[in-house]
């Protein structure tokens, strides 16, 4: 049996979750990543917290995406991504690094110029896009799914 449908709209912000030098080591290790690796525990201890469930198609990834991402929830802009359901956002980069890269979410509007060494927890259903950067902008990226009623 599904899990009932949940208002998900909901966002959290954890500063300092990881030291510079554990952020420059993430941050050299570009694509997916295993939810143990260094500090990535204690974020996921966090959104699981919140609800949130490792399942199968969970995943984290180091990513470095100069264009951007316009406008999008993270269930995918075609809903390719219906499971995801809490999503986690970490600068891995000092801001020195890179111009441009803000992150913003929509209604109510907030603006980070960067949000380095901090992780943006958000429900995957949030409006919110990343400004196209220059320079060495890396961020990691968690996805997780919610779990289900057996």
């Amino acid at each position: 049996m599904a899990a009932s449908p949940r208002n998900y709209s909901m966002r959290k912000m954890l500063k300092d979750i990881f030291s510079p030098a554990e952020a420059s080591q993430l941050a050299s290790a570009l694509g997916r990543v295993p939810f143990d690796a260094g500090s990535i525990p204690k974020i996921v201890v966090e959104m699981l917290a919140l609800g949130a469930a490792i399942t199968p198609k969970s995943y984290a990834v180091i990513e470095r995406n100069h264009a951007g991402h316009p406008w999008h929830v993270d269930t995918g802009d075609r809903n390719q991504m219906p499971w995801c359901r809490w999503v986690a956002s970490t600068g891995l980069t000092p801001p020195s690094e890179f111009s441009g890269g803000e992150f913003e979410y929509d209604e109510p509007f907030e603006h980070y110029d960067s949000h380095y060494l901090t992780t943006l927890i958000h429900s995957a259903d949030q409006l919110h896009r990343v400004m196209p950067h220059e320079g060495n902008r890396t961020v990691l990226l968690m996805f997780l799914g919610e779990p289900h009623a057996e």
